[in-house]
Protein backbone atom coordinates (compact mmCIF):
# COMPACT_ATOMS: atom_id res chain seq x y z
CA UNK A 1 0.00 0.00 0.00
CA UNK A 2 2.62 2.23 0.85
CA UNK A 3 4.45 1.75 -2.15
CA UNK A 4 1.83 2.24 -4.25
CA UNK A 5 0.46 5.67 -2.46
CA UNK A 6 4.19 7.05 -2.78
CA UNK A 7 4.23 5.72 -6.43
CA UNK A 8 0.53 7.56 -7.36
CA UNK A 9 2.72 11.01 -5.77
CA UNK A 10 5.42 10.59 -7.32
CA UNK A 11 3.52 10.27 -10.81
CA UNK A 12 1.28 13.46 -10.25
CA UNK A 13 4.35 15.45 -9.27
CA UNK A 14 6.01 14.17 -13.03
CA UNK A 15 2.20 14.79 -14.81
CA UNK A 16 2.70 11.76 -16.59
CA UNK A 17 -0.60 10.29 -17.97
CA UNK A 18 0.64 6.60 -18.78
CA UNK A 19 2.05 6.70 -15.28
CA UNK A 20 -0.54 8.05 -13.50
CA UNK A 21 -3.19 5.58 -15.43
CA UNK A 22 -0.96 2.77 -14.21
CA UNK A 23 -0.31 4.46 -10.63
CA UNK A 24 -4.12 4.48 -9.92
CA UNK A 25 -4.27 1.03 -11.66
CA UNK A 26 -1.88 -0.35 -8.61
CA UNK A 27 -3.56 1.11 -6.14
CA UNK A 28 -6.92 -0.53 -7.28
CA UNK A 29 -5.38 -3.95 -7.04
CA UNK A 30 -4.34 -3.49 -3.83
CA UNK A 31 -7.75 -1.94 -2.65
CA UNK A 32 -9.28 -4.94 -3.86
CA UNK A 33 -6.76 -7.60 -2.75
CA UNK A 34 -7.73 -5.73 0.38
CA UNK A 35 -11.62 -6.22 -0.20
CA UNK A 36 -11.90 -2.80 -0.46
CA UNK A 37 -14.01 -2.75 -3.24
CA UNK A 38 -15.45 0.79 -3.63
CA UNK A 39 -12.07 2.27 -2.78
CA UNK A 40 -10.72 0.08 -5.73
CA UNK A 41 -13.47 0.89 -8.17
CA UNK A 42 -12.85 4.48 -7.19
CA UNK A 43 -9.07 4.18 -8.59
CA UNK A 44 -10.15 2.49 -11.54
CA UNK A 45 -12.10 5.49 -12.44
CA UNK A 46 -9.39 7.90 -12.27
CA UNK A 47 -7.57 6.02 -14.97
CA UNK A 48 -10.10 6.78 -17.30
CA UNK A 49 -8.78 10.02 -18.04
CA UNK A 50 -5.24 8.69 -18.49
CA UNK A 51 -6.56 5.77 -20.50
CA UNK A 52 -5.51 7.46 -23.85
CA UNK A 53 -1.66 7.40 -23.20
CA UNK A 54 -1.83 3.84 -22.33
CA UNK A 55 -1.21 1.39 -25.66
CA UNK A 56 -5.06 0.17 -26.96
CA UNK A 57 -4.76 -3.56 -25.75
CA UNK A 58 -3.65 -2.68 -22.59
CA UNK A 59 -6.63 -0.76 -21.90
CA UNK A 60 -9.01 -3.42 -22.23
CA UNK A 61 -7.60 -4.65 -19.15
CA UNK A 62 -8.79 -1.50 -17.05
CA UNK A 63 -11.94 -1.39 -18.14
CA UNK A 64 -12.58 -5.37 -17.47
CA UNK A 65 -11.11 -5.11 -14.00
CA UNK A 66 -13.87 -1.85 -13.75
CA UNK A 67 -16.49 -3.86 -14.68
CA UNK A 68 -16.25 -6.95 -12.56
CA UNK A 69 -16.21 -4.45 -9.64
CA UNK A 70 -19.84 -3.35 -11.28
CA UNK A 71 -21.30 -6.92 -12.08
CA UNK A 72 -22.61 -7.53 -8.68
CA UNK A 73 -23.98 -4.01 -8.19
CA UNK A 74 -24.72 -2.30 -11.24
CA UNK A 75 -25.11 -4.89 -14.25
CA UNK A 76 -26.23 -2.06 -16.84
CA UNK A 77 -23.17 0.27 -15.99
CA UNK A 78 -20.63 -3.53 -15.86
CA UNK A 79 -22.20 -4.39 -19.01
CA UNK A 80 -21.60 -0.66 -20.40
CA UNK A 81 -17.73 -1.04 -19.15
CA UNK A 82 -17.28 -4.28 -21.20
CA UNK A 83 -18.28 -2.67 -23.92
CA UNK A 84 -16.29 -0.12 -24.46
CA UNK A 85 -13.51 -2.38 -24.07
CA UNK A 86 -14.27 -4.17 -26.92
CA UNK A 87 -14.05 -1.08 -28.76
CA UNK A 88 -10.06 -1.66 -27.76
CA UNK A 89 -9.68 -4.91 -28.15
CA UNK A 90 -11.60 -8.39 -28.24
CA UNK A 91 -10.27 -9.86 -24.95
CA UNK A 92 -11.58 -13.33 -24.13
CA UNK A 93 -12.07 -11.57 -20.85
CA UNK A 94 -14.46 -9.05 -21.85
CA UNK A 95 -16.60 -11.97 -23.88
CA UNK A 96 -16.81 -14.27 -20.39
CA UNK A 97 -18.16 -10.89 -18.17
CA UNK A 98 -20.83 -10.10 -21.36
CA UNK A 99 -21.73 -13.62 -21.07
CA UNK A 100 -22.10 -13.55 -17.65
CA UNK A 101 -24.40 -10.44 -17.89
CA UNK A 102 -26.54 -12.41 -19.99
CA UNK A 103 -26.76 -15.36 -18.30
CA UNK A 104 -27.59 -13.66 -15.49
CA UNK A 105 -30.57 -11.45 -17.27
CA UNK A 106 -31.98 -15.25 -18.75
CA UNK A 107 -30.36 -14.14 -21.96
CA UNK A 108 -29.52 -17.49 -22.55
CA UNK A 109 -28.79 -17.52 -26.77
CA UNK A 110 -26.37 -14.19 -26.20
CA UNK A 111 -24.65 -15.72 -23.13
CA UNK A 112 -23.83 -18.35 -25.18
CA UNK A 113 -22.40 -16.15 -28.24
CA UNK A 114 -20.11 -14.49 -26.01
CA UNK A 115 -19.43 -17.84 -24.15
CA UNK A 116 -17.95 -19.59 -27.68
CA UNK A 117 -16.35 -16.42 -27.87
CA UNK A 118 -14.67 -16.80 -24.24
CA UNK A 119 -12.97 -19.90 -24.80
CA UNK A 120 -10.63 -18.58 -27.02
CA UNK A 121 -8.51 -17.73 -24.44
CA UNK A 122 -5.74 -19.32 -23.44
CA UNK A 123 -5.85 -19.08 -19.46
CA UNK A 124 -6.87 -22.25 -18.71
CA UNK A 125 -8.93 -21.17 -15.52
CA UNK A 126 -10.94 -18.70 -17.64
CA UNK A 127 -12.00 -21.83 -19.80
CA UNK A 128 -12.47 -23.55 -16.91
CA UNK A 129 -14.96 -21.23 -15.38
CA UNK A 130 -16.23 -20.64 -19.33
CA UNK A 131 -16.84 -24.67 -19.26
CA UNK A 132 -18.88 -24.68 -16.00
CA UNK A 133 -21.01 -21.64 -16.78
CA UNK A 134 -21.70 -23.61 -20.44
CA UNK A 135 -23.08 -26.61 -18.56
CA UNK A 136 -25.07 -24.84 -15.90
CA UNK A 137 -26.69 -23.33 -19.10
CA UNK A 138 -27.51 -25.93 -21.22
CA UNK A 139 -28.60 -28.10 -18.59
CA UNK A 140 -30.98 -25.56 -17.61
CA UNK A 141 -32.27 -24.66 -20.94
CA UNK A 142 -32.69 -29.12 -21.02
CA UNK A 143 -30.13 -29.48 -23.40
CA UNK A 144 -28.42 -32.77 -21.72
CA UNK A 145 -26.19 -33.59 -23.95
CA UNK A 146 -24.80 -30.42 -24.96
CA UNK A 147 -24.75 -30.68 -20.64
CA UNK A 148 -22.50 -33.77 -20.77
CA UNK A 149 -19.82 -32.78 -23.63
CA UNK A 150 -19.02 -29.49 -21.59
CA UNK A 151 -19.23 -31.68 -18.48
CA UNK A 152 -16.73 -34.04 -20.00
CA UNK A 153 -14.48 -30.94 -21.68
CA UNK A 154 -14.61 -29.61 -17.75
CA UNK A 155 -13.38 -32.75 -16.06
CA UNK A 156 -10.42 -33.54 -18.80
CA UNK A 157 -9.51 -29.79 -18.34
CA UNK A 158 -9.42 -29.92 -14.75
CA UNK A 159 -7.95 -33.16 -14.55
CA UNK A 160 -5.18 -31.43 -16.67
CA UNK A 161 -4.50 -28.68 -14.47
CA UNK A 162 -4.81 -30.85 -11.52
CA UNK A 163 -1.66 -33.17 -13.07
CA UNK A 164 0.10 -30.35 -13.95
CA UNK A 165 0.10 -28.67 -10.07
CA UNK A 166 1.04 -32.37 -9.27
CA UNK A 167 4.02 -32.38 -11.91
CA UNK A 168 4.99 -29.18 -10.39
CA UNK A 169 4.71 -30.17 -6.50
CA UNK A 170 6.27 -32.99 -7.46
CA UNK A 171 9.33 -30.83 -9.71
CA UNK A 172 9.22 -28.86 -6.26
CA UNK A 173 9.77 -31.36 -4.02
CA UNK A 174 12.53 -32.84 -6.66
CA UNK A 175 14.24 -29.55 -6.55
CA UNK A 176 13.89 -29.24 -2.61
CA UNK A 177 15.49 -33.27 -2.40
CA UNK A 178 18.14 -32.36 -4.76
CA UNK A 179 19.18 -28.97 -3.02
CA UNK A 180 19.28 -30.65 0.28
CA UNK A 181 21.19 -33.97 -0.88
CA UNK A 182 23.68 -31.31 -2.52
CA UNK A 183 23.75 -29.47 0.74
CA UNK A 184 24.36 -32.59 3.11
CA UNK A 185 26.89 -33.68 0.11
CA UNK A 186 29.13 -30.26 0.72
CA UNK A 187 28.87 -30.60 4.20
CA UNK A 188 30.06 -34.11 4.01
CA UNK A 189 33.11 -32.76 2.10
CA UNK A 190 33.28 -30.02 4.19
CA UNK A 191 33.93 -32.09 7.73
CA UNK A 192 35.98 -34.79 5.97
CA UNK A 193 38.42 -31.88 4.58
CA UNK A 194 38.59 -30.54 8.30
CA UNK A 195 38.89 -33.79 9.53
CA UNK A 196 42.14 -34.31 7.54
CA UNK A 197 43.64 -31.13 7.87
CA UNK A 198 43.04 -32.20 11.48
CA UNK A 199 45.00 -34.73 11.44
CA UNK A 200 47.30 -33.70 9.31
CA UNK A 201 48.23 -30.90 11.46
CA UNK A 202 47.94 -33.11 14.10
CA UNK A 203 50.92 -35.11 12.55
CA UNK A 204 52.83 -32.25 11.84
CA UNK A 205 52.96 -31.39 15.46
CA UNK A 206 53.59 -35.33 16.29
CA UNK A 207 56.05 -35.50 14.10
CA UNK A 208 57.79 -31.90 15.31
CA UNK A 209 57.86 -32.91 18.63
CA UNK A 210 59.11 -36.39 18.21
CA UNK A 211 61.91 -34.71 16.42
CA UNK A 212 62.54 -32.43 19.01
CA UNK A 213 62.36 -34.52 21.15
CA UNK A 214 65.05 -36.80 19.57
CA UNK A 215 67.04 -33.23 19.09
CA UNK A 216 67.13 -32.62 22.54
CA UNK A 217 68.35 -35.83 23.40
CA UNK A 218 70.96 -35.78 20.88
CA UNK A 219 72.12 -32.33 22.58
CA UNK A 220 72.41 -34.38 25.65
CA UNK A 221 74.54 -36.79 23.97
CA UNK A 222 76.80 -34.35 22.27
CA UNK A 223 77.09 -32.60 24.96
CA UNK A 224 78.29 -35.95 26.87
CA UNK A 225 81.15 -36.51 23.79
CA UNK A 226 81.79 -33.42 24.13
CA UNK A 227 83.01 -33.51 27.78
CA UNK A 228 84.34 -37.25 26.89
CA UNK A 229 86.64 -35.20 23.53
CA UNK A 230 87.48 -32.80 26.32
CA UNK A 231 88.67 -35.29 28.92
CA UNK A 232 90.72 -37.39 26.27
CA UNK A 233 92.22 -34.01 25.22
CA UNK A 234 93.19 -33.36 28.11
CA UNK A 235 94.54 -36.69 28.81
CA UNK A 236 96.37 -36.58 25.80
CA UNK A 237 97.86 -33.51 26.69
CA UNK A 238 99.61 -34.98 29.94
CA UNK A 239 100.60 -38.47 28.02
CA UNK A 240 102.47 -35.42 25.56
CA UNK A 241 103.99 -33.34 28.10
CA UNK A 242 105.21 -36.62 30.21
CA UNK A 243 106.61 -38.21 27.17
CA UNK A 244 109.02 -35.72 26.98
CA UNK A 245 110.47 -36.16 30.31
CA UNK A 246 110.20 -39.87 30.20
CA UNK A 247 113.31 -42.38 29.41
CA UNK A 248 112.99 -43.59 25.72
CA UNK A 249 112.39 -46.96 26.94
CA UNK A 250 109.01 -45.96 28.39
CA UNK A 251 107.97 -43.77 25.81
CA UNK A 252 106.40 -46.85 23.40
CA UNK A 253 103.63 -47.31 25.83
CA UNK A 254 103.14 -44.07 26.22
CA UNK A 255 102.97 -43.70 22.23
CA UNK A 256 100.18 -46.47 22.12
CA UNK A 257 98.23 -44.74 24.71
CA UNK A 258 98.37 -41.55 22.97
CA UNK A 259 97.35 -43.10 19.70
CA UNK A 260 94.46 -44.94 21.32
CA UNK A 261 93.25 -41.15 22.50
CA UNK A 262 93.57 -40.00 19.56
CA UNK A 263 91.18 -42.77 17.88
CA UNK A 264 88.46 -42.29 20.65
CA UNK A 265 88.59 -38.61 19.35
CA UNK A 266 88.63 -39.24 16.17
CA UNK A 267 85.75 -42.08 16.25
CA UNK A 268 83.75 -39.37 18.91
CA UNK A 269 83.49 -36.87 16.13
CA UNK A 270 82.77 -39.05 13.14
CA UNK A 271 79.92 -40.18 15.26
CA UNK A 272 78.76 -36.41 16.40
CA UNK A 273 78.83 -34.52 13.42
CA UNK A 274 75.69 -36.15 12.27
CA UNK A 275 73.67 -35.78 14.78
CA UNK A 276 75.26 -31.90 15.21
CA UNK A 277 74.03 -31.52 11.39
CA UNK A 278 70.60 -33.32 12.77
CA UNK A 279 70.11 -30.88 15.38
CA UNK A 280 70.79 -28.17 13.15
CA UNK A 281 67.89 -28.72 10.52
CA UNK A 282 65.62 -29.40 13.82
CA UNK A 283 66.51 -26.17 15.09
Amino acid sequence: MKYGQNNLKYAISANDSNWLAYAYGLLAVTYNGLDKTEKAKACLEKCIPYLQAVPAAERVDFYDDLAVLYIDKDRNQARKVYETALKYGQAPLTYYGLGYLEYMDGNKEKANAYFQKALHTKEPLLKLDTYDNLLNLYYKNGDFKEACHYASKRINLKDSLDLQAKKADVGRLQMKFDYDTAQIKLKQRIFFSVYLAVILIFTGILVYLLKRIKASRLNQQILQDQLLIHIYQKKLGDIQKKSKDMPSGNVTNSGEDEKQLKRRISEINEYTIPQKLFCVVIA
